[in-house]
């Protein structure tokens, strides 16, 4: 069998394949010799290892200890810390690569492995195949060099809390505001809490009671309920939730607005822009992200440039564009200045440094952009056949696109990981939205739906 690996790295039901001893022993074996190659014939490689708060990480991490040790590999074990700070990690201790032992915002049922390179990039496709081949391999793996070594980092949290406070400005602090808090119970549930307390705020913390079962249950970025009714029953200035591994965020203004990473996006561009600090001008958004993004940063002379889904796609396109920041809907995002992965507090940080130094509150940055009205629906399927061979489609699409011009948009794409259709439709106008959205919902029932 094939290790899966997607572009969220490896991912699957804790205890089962990849995910189960015997696998992640042999996996570490393999990852120490593909590492091994790239090292010199008298230096093991060096590997960080870190984990969010699910019960089944202390399993996945000493199983794919084990196997990195023995197959020749150095590990340093820094305990439950964020994905970012994981990866912040693996370039401090000048390591050969990072291990973040996560599924970001799945339920606890769910474990991963995503590997980082020391510049914080996700191993190369090539890199997977060599890991993915060398696994399937049914020949025994020997020890690339002797038995490696493991270290611990005791203080990784505090650590990471001194880096974060350098993304903010020293002569700026965070007394008088008061802010909600949501950390899923996940990675994040000390270090954001500790970060914007010493910065001088006031924190109402949820989410903050990992039991190894209730990482990212019914908290964190994907309810921003719970932070938006935190910010209003409290009278607080905003609320901020994270996911279970600390690489998304959304906010709540103080009358319990949510913010999506859309929005995010347009505080910090137009900040940006008017600080000169935009380079080239450009922004990078996805092909999900809201066209009102794009009628926004019309307006102030900035260019949209949009990626597929997912982080890796991302930061191609920035790197493409020479743009500074990127980011998606759901709340990931990408600062050049902090390296080339996602961190939900760098992103929180520069939002409060803006609404300080502007003395704005979130909804008074907030002024000009508007969201288009957005209606998305998954559809279970039972093939996912080119859409160039479902009759009829290209005609309807074409169609009620040019009717829509400016005004709108179709997007229709298939599930990565799943038999779905992923059906999204926006419009100036919320009923024709709605009405578009269900007639091709109703189209795809009828000539795929399961």
């Amino acid at each position: 069998m094939s290790v899966v690996f997607t572009k969220t790295g490896i991912r699957s039901v804790a205890g089962k394949y990849p995910l189960e001893p015997e696998s992640l022993v042999r996996l570490g074996m393999v990852i120490a010799n593909v590492f091994s190659q790239g090292t010199k014939k008298d230096v093991a490689p060096k590997i960080v290892i870190g984990r969010d708060t699910r019960v089944s990480g202390y399993m996945i991490a000493n199983a794919l200890t084990s196997g990195l040790l023995a197959g020749g590999a150095n590990v340093t074990l820094i305990g439950v810390l964020p994905t970012p700070a994981i990866v912040y990690y693996g370039e401090s201790l000048r390591a050969d690569a990072s291990i973040a032992i996560t599924a970001s915002h799945n339920p606890y049922q769910d474990n991963g492995v995503k590997i980082f390179l020391p510049d914080g990039t996700r191993i190369s496709d090539e890199m997977q195949k060599k890991i993915d081949e060398l696994f399937q391999n049914d020949e025994k793996l020997e020890c690339v060099k002797e038995i490696g070594k493991i270290t611990k980092i005791q203080d990784g949290l505090r650590g990471y809390v001194e880096y974060l406070k350098g993304f903010f400005p020293k002569k700026l602090n965070l007394n008088g505001l008061k802010i909600g808090l949501d950390t899923a119970n996940g990675s994040c549930y000390e270090a954001a809490e500790l970060l914007l307390t010493e910065l001088g705020a006031e924190v109402e913390i949820r989410g903050n009671k990992p039991n190894g079962k209730n990482i990212n249950a019914g908290f964190g970025s994907v309810y921003p309920e719970v932070v938006s009714k935190l910010v209003v029953d409290n009278r607080l200035n905003l609320g901020i939730a994270v996911d279970g591994d600390g690489d998304r965020i959304v906010l709540s203004t103080d009358e319990g607005e949510v913010i999506d990473g859309d929005g995010i996006l347009a505080i910090i561009g137009a900040y940006l822009k008017e600080q000169n600090e935009l380079d080239n001008n450009v922004i990078v958004a996805t092909i999900m992200s809201n066209m009102g993004l794009d009628s926004f940063f019309k307006n102030i002379g900035v260019q949209v440039k949009r990626s597929r889904v997912g982080e890796v796609p991302v930061l191609n396109e920035m790197q493409k564009f020479g743009a500074v920041v990127g980011g998606e809907q759901s709340g990931h995002m990408i600062f050049k200045c902090a390296g080339n992965s996602g961190d939900a507090l760098v992103v929180a940080l520069k939002v409060l440094e803006i609404m300080v130094s502007t003395k704005k509150s979130l909804k008074e940055l907030l002024a000009g952009y508007k969201s288009f009205p957005q209606k998305l629906k998954n559809l279970n399927i039972i093939a996912k056949p080119d859409f160039d061979e479902i009759e009829g489609y290209k005609e309807l699409k074409d169609k009620v696109q040019k009717e829509f011009g400016d005004d709108g948009r179709i997007l229709i794409r298939y599930s990565e990981t799943e038999n779905k259709i992923r059906i999204m439709v926006e419009h100036k106008d919320e009923k024709i939205c709605e009405d578009t959205n269900e007639m091709f919902v109703k189209f795809f029932e009828e000539k795929i739906g399961a």
